[in-house]
């Protein structure tokens, strides 16, 4: 944990999926996912996730927009999981740091 706290102090930015190899290289043997968001989850690590609004929108470009932007064919957008191929980033609480 040691070299995960020192690169995301210098802002890197660290998912599950590229901590997992790491961890599965210093256990000696193959780990679930699960298992690395529990052990990020103990050491006080939490789960980032994009802004649901860009902080400089402006909202009547955007009512504009709606108005006079074309119509849609008219297809309905594909069903999909709402997490499934989804990226979470982690990031260390700054308290946590001793």
């Amino acid at each position: 944990m040691k070299s995960l706290h020192e690169r995301a102090a210098k802002g890197e930015i660290l998912t599950a999926n590229q901590i997992h190899p790491e961890l599965c290289k210093l256990a000696g043997r193959e780990v679930s996912i699960h298992y690395v968001y529990r052990l990020l989850h103990r050491h006080g690590w939490r789960k980032m996730a994009p802004r649901p609004h860009h902080v400089k929108r402006d909202k009547e470009t955007q009512e504009s927009f709606k108005k006079t932007s074309p119509k849609s064919s008219g297809k309905s957008p594909k069903k999909h999981h709402p997490t499934k191929g989804r990226e979470f980033c982690f990031r260390m609480r700054v308290d946590s740091v001793a």
